[in-house]
């Protein structure tokens, strides 16, 4: 079964089965078979990886997004087992059980049948994870990269396997590999260069690194490690008695406590994976066979023993010999102990290295101190011990730098807690909300973290909903004089109409409604139906008033005819029918004062004034005013005293 694993700065963040019959698609959408966090760079469908008859081939299927195979672009590769792939920031692991049997070095023949020692298949060689440490001018450890694949690449260039995004060290810095001979390190033409151990790393050829180098760039330092993977059962398959403290009195005697069956030693075990495995000085292997011996032991060798022995015996048993000198060889406090302490000794000291290798520092440190109280040393315990203070020292930074992260972390979360908490404070109060509100909400949180850019933005919102605040108050107030203006209108055209000028009431009210000014109570619709309302009165009236006046006409009474026929004109001036009425009673009027005007003149002419003026009265009675012969008697009653001068 194929599995595809992803790592994220370094550590790995989750593995998946890959299907045979289906693409296994990988992005920070919803939808994905694996889903990202929404990283810079990460598109929502990234790439996918199926199995095509060739093998396993990923491709990319977005626009910008970006794939790398070995610091190469690629648009569409095939993966064999192993293969490391990346989409910065994330790495990506191809693992396809099927295949990786052919990956594995067959172990050589015996008795020399195969090729060289060092090609051949080590059998139980502890298998080991190749991690760099990153750690600061300070010692802080602040990144660990896991070596997965064969060839990584550290530099600030984002498509790096090994990124570290700092100004003083180059887009491209140095190369690591693994080869059959180990791992090795080639700068890459960098521009302050790149040591190991404090010697300079040539970019032209490939150098050797081993488990607990420091390859130092600038004032950063990169240690590498090789991690035993099995450690925990390593540990496991040592005998508890050896476990357990020992005891040192003064009578030289070692005491270890035999375990009760299913006991376990009484020592707290730590995460073996928390600490490095730094390398030590290899012991010496001292191995003897009979093969060797029969090797050395040629006839002449056996001479040449046989005399060195022989003279040896006779300068000690010569009695006029030299006193016998000092042994070529100083005891050490060691060689002075029981074999059996001797033995617990050796014992201890290889299990103190084996916890120390595994990360389990206090108890490699007791051992050593356990070694220490029988004798004062055993080949480097000392240095040994000098090693495990500055691992404990390490690790005590680095759970120290863990805690302040922590209360780090810890003050972000309040600080976010509080932004969120004000933000939904602001959203719910935008009609009051003034920035004096803002600031009493965010006070809490101002002591951890007063810079805080979340903080700038959320001013900066309130600030513009109290300016948009103020401009719809000010919106609003031209609003109000602006309805306030048609609200004029309409109560104009209501007086007017109330005092009974119907027609200049219509004319108000059709204002009202020609007014471009803002209407939310509809007063152009209330105008409309005023307008209605008074035309339908209008005609009422005015056919009222013709009613009236034909019935004048019928009784001779055209004057008072004329003068309701003229009453409704003035409520209507466009009724035709009323005006073509008037004036044809009009006519006929104007006939008959006609005749009386021509005899009011005839008497004036022969002296008789008097009748004349009787004649001129009986017109101004009979007439309406702008009748011709109405205003015609109304010049001559003014010129004989009768009316007054107008």
């Amino acid at each position: 079964m194929a599995r595809l694993k992803v790592f994220l700065d370094g550590q790995l963040a989750s593995q998946h089965e890959l299907p045979a019959d289906q693409d296994f698609v990988v992005g920070r959408g919803d939808t994905c078979d694996c889903v990202l966090r929404p990283e810079r760079g990460i598109s929502r469908q990234h790439f996918r990886v199926r199995l095509t008859d060739s093998g396993w081939q990923v491709e990319s299927l977005s626009r910008f997004g970006e794939l790398y195979v070995q610091g190469n672009k690629i648009e569409k590769e095939f993966l064999h087992h192993g293969q490391l792939f990346s989409a910065p920031p994330y790495e990506f692991l191809l693992e396809d059980e099927s295949r990786a049997g052919a990956d594995l070095v067959e172990p050589a023949a015996a008795d020399g049948a195969g090729g060289h020692p060092d090609d051949q298949t080590q059998v139980g060689q502890n298998p080991a994870q190749a991690v760099l440490r990153l750690v600061d001018d300070k010692g802080h450890t602040r990144q660990t990269f896991s070596l997965q694949g064969q060839t990584w690449v550290c530099g600030r260039e984002i498509t790096c396997s090994i990124f570290i995004d700092h100004p003083k060290i180059s887009r491209r810095q140095f190369e690591m590999q693994r080869s059959d001979e180990g791992f090795l390190i080639r700068d890459l033409g960098s521009f302050n260069g790149t040591h190991v151990n404090g010697t300079p790393v040539p970019p032209d050829s490939w150098t050797a690194i081993q488990s607990g180098d420091v390859i130092s760039v600038g004032l950063w330092n990169l240690i590498f490690e090789l991690r035993d993977l099995h450690f925990e059962q390593r540990l496991r398959d040592v005998d508890p008695a050896f476990l357990a403290p020992v005891t040192y009195d003064d009578s030289s005697q070692v005491s270890i406590p035999s375990p009760q069956p299913g006991s376990r030693p009484p020592v707290a075990l730590e995460d073996a994976g928390t600490m490095p495995a730094l390398s030590l000085p290899p012991r010496p292997e001292k191995r003897f066979t009979k093969q060797k011996l029969k090797q050395m032991l040629t006839p002449v060798r056996l001479a040449i023993l046989l005399l060195v022995l022989l003279v040896a015996g006779y300068e000690l048993f010569d009695d006029s010999s030299n006193p016998p000198s000092k042994s070529a060889r100083t005891q050490t406090p060691f060689d002075k102990l029981p074999v059996e302490k001797q033995q617990l000794v050796k014992q201890a000291y290889q299990l103190a290295r084996d916890l120390y290798a595994g990360g389990k520092l206090e108890m490699a440190n007791q051992k050593i101190d356990e070694i220490h109280a029988i004798v004062p040393y055993y080949e480097d315990s000392k240095e040994l011990q000098k090693y495990i203070d500055n691992s404990i020292q390490v690790q005590r930074d680095k759970e120290r730098l863990a805690a302040q992260q922590e209360d780090e972390r810890k003050r972000k979360e309040k600080v976010e807690k509080i932004t969120f908490e004000c933000s939904q404070f602001v959203l719910h109060h935008r009609e009051t909300v003034v920035p004096e509100d803002l600031e009493k909400c965010l006070s809490p949180a101002l002591e951890f973290d007063p810079e805080n850019s979340s903080f700038a933005s959320l001013r900066a919102q309130v600030d513009q909903i109290v300016a948009d605040r103020k401009m719809k108050a000010v919106k609003a107030e031209e609003y109000r004089k602006l309805t306030a203006r048609r609200q004029a209108l309409y109560q104009k055209a209501v007086s007017i109409e109330s005092s009974g000028r119907l027609l200049t009431a219509v004319g108000a009210h059709e204002e009202v409604v020609r007014s471009n000014l803002p209407d939310p109570h509809n007063l152009a619709g209330k105008s409309k139906a005023h307008i209605a309302r008074l035309l339908k009165s209008i005609s009422e009236k005015q056919a009222s008033l013709r009613t009236q006046a034909e019935e004048n006409y019928k009784s001779g009474k055209r004057r008072e005819a004329v003068l309701l026929l003229r009453q409704a004109l003035l409520m209507n001036p466009n009724n035709s029918e009323i005006e073509e009425r008037q004036t044809k009673i009009l006519a006929e009027l104007r006939k008959d004062m006609q005749t009386k005007y021509q005899e009011s003149i005839l008497e004036e002419s022969v002296g008789s004034v008097a009748e004349a003026k009787k004649k001129w009265t009986e017109i101004q009675k009979l007439s309406v005013e702008g009748e011709d012969y109405f205003e015609k008697s109304k010049v001559k009653l003014r010129k004989y005293g009768e009316l007054a001068p107008p």
